[in-house]
C-alpha cells in the first residue's frame, strides 16, 4: 500500500493522475493517462520496433523510441 501511495504522489507531481493498462493487440501494448486536470490521453508501446507514442486532444501522435509510460504520461500531462 506505501508503494501505491508513494507511485500517486509522484505522478500528482507530473499532473498525472492515473495510468490504465487497456491490453495488447499483437506487439502492441495501450494505455489510457488521466491527467489532474481531467484531460485524458493514450499512449502506444511497441515492441518492434521499439516506440512509444503519446495521444491527446493537444498532441496527435509524439512518438519516442527511449520514452517510459511515465515520460508521455508527463507528456500528455503538462
Amino acid at each position: 500500500c506505501a508503494t501505491a501511495l508513494s507511485a500517486a504522489a509522484a505522478y500528482a507531481a507530473d499532473g498525472v493522475s492515473r495510468i490504465l493498462d487497456r491490453g495488447r493487440d499483437g506487439d502492441v501494448y495501450y494505455y489510457e493517462v488521466l491527467c489532474e486536470d481531467g484531460s485524458r490521453g493514450s499512449i502506444q508501446v511497441s515492441d518492434d520496433p521499439p516506440n512509444t507514442c503519446a495521444h491527446s486532444t493537444t498532441l496527435a501522435g509524439l512518438c519516442k523510441a527511449d520514452w517510459s509510460l511515465r515520460d508521455a504520461a508527463r507528456r500528455i500531462c503538462e
